[in-house]
C-alpha cells in the first residue's frame, strides 16, 4: 500500500534543514533559561517516565470534551470552562514538551518543532475561541473551536510520529533494563585492587558480565551500572560540572556519583547503585 501524502509530508521536514537556524536558537535559549533541577522534574524523573504523555491529557481531553458538548443543547457554559481549563492545562504540557524536545537528535528536532508551532497555533485559536464565548458570540466560539480541534488533531499525529515512527524519549535498546546487575551477587564480592582504580578517574569495569564504573575520591568509593538508564550507552565522567557527576555521551543524560539518581533527562530512571566498602586493600561491593 502506498504511503500517504501527510507521511511523505513529514519525512520531507525530517529530512530538511530550513528550520535548524530556527533550532539552534531555541535550544541556545533553553539550555541559558531552565535550570537542570527544573529539567529533571519537566522529562519526568520523579515518575520513572516522560512527563509529556500524561501532562497533555488535559488540555486533550477537555478540548475533546468541549467538541462533544458543542453539540449538546444548553451545555454553552460547561463547553466554555472546558476550553479554559485546555487553554491553561497546555503550558504545563508545553513546558514538559520542550525540555524533552531540546534533548532530542536533530531529525527529531526538525518534526517536533513544528508540533510544538502546531501547538501554540492550537492554543491561539482555543483562547479566541473562549473569549468569543465570553461576549455570547457562539457560533464563532465553536468554529474556532474546531479549527483548534483540527490543528491538535494534527500536532497529534506528528507526536505520534515523533514517539512510533522516530522513537523519541524512548528505550533505545532492546534490553536496557539491567537484567545482568540481578547476576551479581546479594553478598560482599570483591571488585579489584583499591589502588587499581586512579583517585579522581572514572573506571569501568565488569563483575559478573555487568558493565559498572567505579570513581574514588580519596578513600571513598562509589559504583554504579557502567550504562545509561536511557539507551544504555557507556557513561563518563562529566566534564564541564564538579566530579559528582557521570554522564552519557549518546543522549546527554546525567547522574549523580554517588547515588544513581537522575540529576538532567532525557532519562528518567535512576543508575543501579552498588555498596561498596575497602577491605584489606580491596574492593568489595554488592547490590544496593
Amino acid at each position: 500500500m502506498n504511503e500517504l501524502v501527510i507521511v511523505r509530508a513529514v519525512e520531507t521536514i525530517e529530512n530538511t534543514g530550513v528550520l535548524d537556524k530556527t533550532i539552534d536558537d531555541a535550544n541556545s535559549v533553553i539550555d541559558r533559561v531552565v535550570p537542570d533541577s527544573v529539567r529533571r522534574l519537566l522529562h519526568g524523573a520523579p515518575l520513572g517516565h516522560p512527563a509529556h504523555p500524561v501532562a497533555i491529557l488535559i488540555p486533550a481531553g477537555a478540548w475533546i470534551s468541549a467538541a462533544v458538548l458543542d453539540f449538546v443543547p444548553g451545555q454553552q457554559r460547561a463547553a466554555r470552562t472546558l476550553i479554559g481549563v485546555g487553554v491553561l492545562g497546555a503550558v504545563p504540557a508545553a513546558a514538559a514538551g520542550i525540555a524533552d524536545w531540546s534533548l532530542l537528535k536533530r531529525k527529531q528536532q526538525r518534526v517536533g518543532i513544528v508540533h510544538w508551532a502546531a501547538n501554540v497555533g492550537a492554543v491561539a485559536l482555543y483562547s479566541a475561541s473562549y473569549l468569543q464565548r465570553r461576549r455570547g458570540r457562539e457560533a464563532s466560539g465553536k468554529l474556532l473551536g474546531m479549527a483548534g480541534l483540527a490543528l491538535v488533531s494534527a500536532s497529534g499525529y506528528l507526536g505520534g510520529h515523533l514517539a512510533y515512527r522516530q522513537g523519541a524519549n524512548v528505550i533505545l535498546d532492546d534490553e536496557p533494563d539491567f537484567a545482568s546487575v540481578a547476576t551479581v551477587s546479594g553478598e560482599w564480592t570483591t571488585l579489584g585492587l583499591f589502588d587499581s582504580f586512579q583517585d579522581g578517574k572514572l573506571t569501568p569495569t565488569e563483575l559478573d558480565g555487568t558493565r559498572l564504573v567505579v570513581y574514588r575520591s580519596g578513600l571513598d568509593v562509589s559504583v554504579l551500572a557502567g550504562t545509561c538508564s536511557f539507551c544504555d550507552d557507556d557513561l563518563q565522567l562529566s566534564v564541564d560540572t564538579d566530579e559528582s557527576t557521570v554522564e552519557c555521551p549518546q543522549d546527554g543524560s546525567r547522574f549523580d556519583i554517588a547515588t544513581g539518581a537522575v540529576l538532567r533527562g532525557p532519562a528518567t530512571s535512576a543508575l543501579p547503585r552498588f555498596e561498596a566498602m575497602v577491605s584489606t586493600g580491596m574492593i568489595e561491593v554488592r547490590r544496593g
